[in-house]
């Protein structure tokens, strides 16, 4: 599927940056000698979009100076709506309706990122999506809009950044940049005319959706998306520009994994046990710092892992994502950022009370099957020869062995899993 259209919100007042911008406007704001909109018509561009709407607010007099440009020096049509009073991020898509092609991307204007628009265009066109949020970690989850994943990728749960405090952990933030159907405006166009309030996308849009029951999907990436607009992420991104990253965590070029299991390498698992709740999460966390220093040399970390308890009716998906998403907020505050899961949940063997027939199969990613690190490794283009599998056991061995994964053990540690945390939530 070829996506060819995006919508760049750009109505912002920018208060957060007025103190470096001064008047202009921050999308228009140069970042290494080149404004923030630029670069995002430079990469969308590139990915073969060529049709842009720009929903323009505060200082659209400038957008519309600037867009005579884009149009000559990058080949693209530039639709413009500017809007009459303030409509939030995402209130003018209603009224663009007509404009819009049946799927579209919709981006902020303030974020620097640079991610492959094929992977994410086939992602939304394998899972059947109405709308793919493009998430990725965060750091602050207390002010982002964040979403709990399943090991499908369906968003299970949500929390908005208005929103102080929860009873659940999010460790996947929305970045600003989303792909979705034209259709799923036309199913919310009823209750947004009855509202007067301004629209964020997140809050107005995806939400509603999923309380609709559309398909709502979250594409986790370790790509580069960051916000630029305080003086604290401006020079953040500046500094990332300069030094390349921002195009080298980019899926269009090979990176390199550290792939790590959950249970007895990171977490306690006795025996004949299992995690069944994010009460039972007890951090190993000798092995979460050694692994955090091996991380530091890869560009991300992926965990690998067995969940059969699904299988056996002991835990759901949603329950697992949960879990999951406890461990990784945990083992952050340890410095080792694990940026996603994947996760088989099956089982061979029959004759447990309320297992989940459907569940019950021989498969190719219950380890030491390859079959979820070679998932990963073409979603994310992970160089398997430059990447590692840390892990505890000979399933994890044999796995790494059978497609030449560098490997270590992490019982090799002096007094591993002697020492751990439980932390209670």
């Amino acid at each position: 599927m070829k996506v060819s259209q995006a919508v760049i919100t750009l109505g912002g007042q920018g208060t957060r940056l007025q103190s470096i911008s001064a008047s202009i406007p921050k999308p228009l704001y140069p970042v290494c000698g080149l404004s923030t909109l630029e670069r995002a018509i430079v990469t969308l561009t590139r990915e073969g979009v060529n049709n842009f709407i720009f929903l323009l607010g505060n200082n659209s007099d400038a957008f519309v100076q600037i867009s005579s440009y884009l149009e000559r020096t990058y080949k693209c049509y530039i639709n413009i709506y500017i809007e009459s009073s303030p409509l939030g991020e995402a209130g003018a898509l209603f009224h663009v309706l007509d404009s819009l092609q049946d799927v579209f991307l919709f981006v902020n204007g303030d974020i620097i990122f640079d991610i492959s628009l094929k992977r994410l265009s086939h992602f939304f066109a394998d899972s059947n999506a109405d709308i793919a949020l493009v998430t990725h970690f965060t750091s602050h989850p207390e002010d982002s809009d964040c979403v709990l994943e399943s090991p499908s990728a369906r968003v299970v749960d949500y929390k908005l950044k208005t929103e102080s405090s929860t009873q659940k952990p999010f460790f996947l933030g929305y970045s600003g940049l989303s792909m979705l159907k034209r259709e799923v405006l036309l199913d919310l166009i009823q209750a947004h005319s009855t509202s007067t309030a301004p629209c964020s996308f997140f809050q107005g849009i995806a939400t509603p959706s999923l309380l609709k029951c559309a398909s709502v999907v979250s594409y986790n990436t370790t790509e580069y998306l960051k916000d630029m607009g305080t003086p604290d992420r401006l020079e953040a991104v500046s500094r990332d520009l300069a030094i390349g990253k921002v195009s080298s965590l980019s899926y269009r070029n090979q990176q390199s994994a550290l792939f790590i299991d959950r249970d007895n390498t990171i977490v306690r698992c006795p025996p004949g046990q299992y995690v069944l709740s994010t009460r039972d999460i007890e951090l190993l966390d000798l092995n979460i710092r050694y692994i955090s220093d091996i991380a530091k040399h890869y560009d991300f970390v992926v965990c690998v892992t067995n969940q059969p308890q699904v299988a056996m009716g002991l835990l759901t998906l949603a329950e697992l994502a949960l879990i999951n998403s406890s461990i990784a907020i945990k083992c952050s505050a340890f410095d080792l950022q694990i940026s996603s899961f994947y996760c088989c949940p099956h089982h061979p063997h029959d004759g447990y009370p309320d297992e989940i027939p459907e569940l019950k199969t021989r498969c190719s990613c219950r380890k030491p099957m390859p079959g979820l690190v070679y998932q990963a490794s073409i979603e994310r283009n992970i160089d398997l020869s430059t990447s590692m599998f840390i892990g505890d056991s000979q399933r994890d061995e044999l796995l790494a062995q059978a497609i030449g994964l560098k490997y270590v053990d992490v019982r090799q540690i002096d007094g591993s899993n002697s020492r751990s945390t439980t932390l209670q939530d």
